[in-house]
């Protein structure tokens, strides 16, 4: 009979750390499994549904848009125009996260990185810091880190002065979260960053009173993968326009991208639409449901292009939002359909 041979306290910790290091390797290995098992599953959904996924987001439908090598295709060289710097406009539209209406959807972005109108609470409207020219920057970066990407996008501006309205802007809302709106210079083309669940925070200021000058730099910033977007939606100064009670068509205002409907005294149908221009082709509206009795409802026909023929109907809380193609004709980007 062979006598065990008693281990000595360094010999007993050795062997428990091969014993932890042991442990270790094997949850590494079980969490890149898991994350391969993730990646594979993700992919054959991506295959299956084609650029087009359908989820179910706060009781209602939106639709999301998968990105594939073969949407984005081959990039060009580009021209030195594209490369040419200062192209962001002095006006930025500054929108507190804190007036965003939270029970309408939050516009998700089209397979062209368009948004639409951000839904904001009654009584709220979009104010805008107009900074001093050149100075607005729009900057991101993104490095790999041991499991995914850290990235960071930044934006930034300087406004003249000490005023008064600047230093209640610092004491109120240093720290905060915002959806940053701005243009860029000769093209007409707004730009959007943040979101209701992952704003731009107003991270720093720097405020200078002294012999170079009086300024403030205000800086924004996310730890965020996702980059400006397109924005197409309206800068909201005015109420929605209401569609009164009983009507078929619906009478666009281009100076308004947002209309209530009314609740009806028997069932309506919204078939056309009116008042379209040029200018207009390329823009997004929303219609509200009003609930009621008799909500109106919008099927599939020659004007309004539905996503799968699907009949919304403008129940309390529903929304939907299409893209003007045409004089005649507007095309689904999103919608929330409660019951």
């Amino acid at each position: 009979m062979r006598l065990q041979k008693k281990m000595t306290h360094k010999q007993r910790q050795q062997s428990f750390l091969k014993g932890y290091l042991a442990q270790v390797r094997l949850h590494k290995y079980m969490l890149t499994f898991l994350f391969a098992m993730f990646a594979i599953t993700a992919t054959a959904n991506y295959l299956e549904t084609g650029s087009i996924a359908s989820k179910n987001v706060a009781g209602g439908t939106t639709i999301a848009y998968t990105i594939t090598m073969a949407s984005i295709g081959n990039i060009e060289e580009g021209s030195a125009r594209d490369a040419a710097g200062n192209q962001i406009g002095m006006r930025v539209w500054v929108i507190a996260r804190e007036q965003v209406d939270d029970t309408q959807q939050f516009p998700l972005p089209n397979q062209d990185r368009e948004v639409g109108t951000i839904p904001l609470k009654a009584g709220e409207y979009m104010h805008y810091h107009d900074s001093v020219s050149e100075s607005a920057v729009s900057n991101g970066n993104g490095e790999k880190g041991d499991i995914g990407m850290d990235n960071t996008q930044k934006f930034g501006y300087v406004m003249y002065g000490n005023r008064k309205q600047l230093m209640n802007y610092i004491e109120e809302f240093a720290g905060k979260g915002f959806i940053l709106i701005w243009q860029e210079c000769g093209t007409n083309v707004r730009y959007i960053q943040g979101s209701l669940c992952k704003p731009m925070i107003f991270q720093t200021y720097d405020r200078k009173d002294d012999k170079e000058g009086r300024y403030v730099t205000f800086n924004y910033q996310n730890k965020h993968w996702a980059q400006p977007y397109i924005y197409t939606g309206d800068i909201i100064q005015q109420d929605p326009v209401t569609i009164a009670a009983n009507a078929n068509d619906l009478a666009y205002a281009s100076n308004n991208g947002r209309y209530n409907l009314s609740d009806n005294a028997g069932a309506t149908v919204l078939a056309t639409v009116s008042g379209i221009a040029a200018a207009d082709y390329g823009k997004q509206l929303t219609i509200y449901g009003s609930g009621g009795a008799n909500p109106s409802t919008i099927a599939d026909n020659t004007t309004f292009n539905l996503v799968d023929g699907e009949t919304w109907t403008g129940n309390a809380g529903s929304s939907i939002t299409f893209k003007i193609l045409d004089a005649n004709t507007l095309v689904e980007v999103s919608r929330v359909q409660t019951a």
